[in-house]
């Protein structure tokens, strides 16, 4: 193993150890929406497609569990414009261009709160530490929604990401807290873990 690579891999090792990322902020939304923990390996084909930047890479994207009553034409809206916020973070933050501005802008889609709890964690949150990074190989995220009385009120977004780094692998895994807003779907709370291993 090479210098660069053993380098590259005792940076994995130290994001493992320390990768645990959690916004408090209304975090009692992560408990009411999700039954489980970021990556869901239950999680099959679903209907949202990578964005233009991993086209090669379709996102296998379902809906999880809805509390309360949704139909299919709602749940199916839910599911699309929920992966859209996930898909538009992960694509500024940890594709091989990813610059610093970038994954700074890969926050928009999160609440004043959250954005600044995420900038505080590049090193997990996105590609923002000058390492090189490999291609995306797998993109999964299962949506449970939260819908009192048929009114939907928030969502939990699990979600498993894969990075093939040629010798090794990175898997970044974890759970948005999403709620919807006049401006769209923002993040208020997360709990991500990134680390070596497929």
């Amino acid at each position: 193993m090479n210098q660069h690579h053993r380098a590259r891999r005792q940076g994995s090792a130290r994001r493992a150890a320390t990768a645990l990322v959690t916004a408090l902020v209304l975090a009692v939304g992560l408990a009411g929406c999700s039954g489980g923990d970021g990556g869901d390996d239950d999680a099959g084909p679903g209907g949202s497609d990578a964005s233009a930047q991993d086209a090669q890479v379709p996102t296998s994207a379902r809906i999880g569990v809805v509390t309360g009553r949704l139909g299919a034409a709602r749940k199916k809206a839910v599911l699309t414009k929920v992966t859209e916020v996930v898909e538009g973070w992960w694509d500024a933050a940890y594709s091989a261009e990813s610059s610093s501005d970038d994954v700074d802008a890969a926050f928009g889609d999160f609440t004043k709160d959250a954005r600044r709890l995420a900038r505080r964690q590049l090193g997990v949150m996105g590609n923002a530490d000058g390492e090189d990074v490999g291609e995306i190989t797998q993109k999964v995220v299962k949506v449970d929604v939260l819908a009192p009385d048929g009114v939907v009120s928030g969502a939990t977004a699990r979600f498993r990401l894969l990075l093939d780094e040629g010798d090794s692998a990175e898997r970044i895994t974890g759970r948005l807290a999403l709620t919807p807003s006049k401006q769209g779907w923002k993040v208020f709370a997360f709990d991500v873990r990134r680390g070596v291993g497929g």
